[in-house]
């Protein structure tokens, strides 16, 4: 009886450690996700970051060089409707810290990218 029970507490110590290292495995599988995945986000924010920029540009060029004409159709009452003036965009993309993103991207833990984080911060 005592040999069954020896066996029996074998199989369960082997299939928590198996269930474990399956645990073990899917987080890192998802934290080398998550850093590719931020990596890709980042990218994201910085081309509408260079969107938003062209954007307000191009809005520059139109009060200052394209309705200023404009104003003079209206101003001598050639046109039945004024033109809506287009604002700027004032909002900008969030952007995570590129340390986090290359931190994340090579596999570094949370506890090393928050250490970063603090140096930075202090």
């Amino acid at each position: 009886m005592a040999l069954l029970r020896t066996v029996a507490h074998t199989w369960r110590t082997d299939a928590l450690n198996r269930d474990a290292r399956e645990v073990l495995d899917a987080g890192r599988e998802l934290h080398h996700r998550l850093g590719t995945f931020t990596g890709h986000l980042g990218k994201v924010g910085r081309s509408l970051d260079s969107s938003v920029a062209a954007f307000n540009e191009a809005v520059g060029s139109l009060q200052s060089r394209v309705m200023v004409t404009a104003r003079r159709f209206e101003d001598l009452g050639l046109t039945g409707t004024a033109v809506d003036e287009v604002e700027q965009l004032t909002r900008r993309a969030r952007t995570l810290e590129d340390a986090e993103i290359e931190d994340l991207a090579h596999g570094a833990g949370p506890a090393e990218t928050r250490g970063r984080r603090e140096d930075r911060a202090g």
